[in-house]
């Protein structure tokens, strides 16, 4: 992972556990804009699908507002396994 703050390529990967939830659930969750959205509120002023790939990748363009902070542009490409 890199971490420098003046690098324009910095790059996130993490894993998590979660209880009483299935896989299933959980992607719907982050890959349906609505669901999203509505659980992450207090971040997100928009997010889009821009483009979809095939092997269910897709591109996501966000705009991103957290509390005393000004708002920022966040692309994101998930890719679902």
């Amino acid at each position: 992972m890199k971490n420098s703050v003046e690098d324009p390529n910095n790059y996130v990967r993490f894993e998590t556990k979660f209880g009483q939830v299935t896989v299933s659930e959980l992607v719907e969750y982050f890959s349906d804009i609505d669901k999203r959205m509505a659980w992450e509120n207090n971040y997100y002023t928009s997010l889009e699908v821009i483009r979809s790939y095939a092997l269910k990748t897709d591109m996501y363009y966000g705009k991103l507002v957290k509390k005393g902070s000004s708002q920022r542009d966040q692309l994101m490409v998930t890719h679902s396994v």
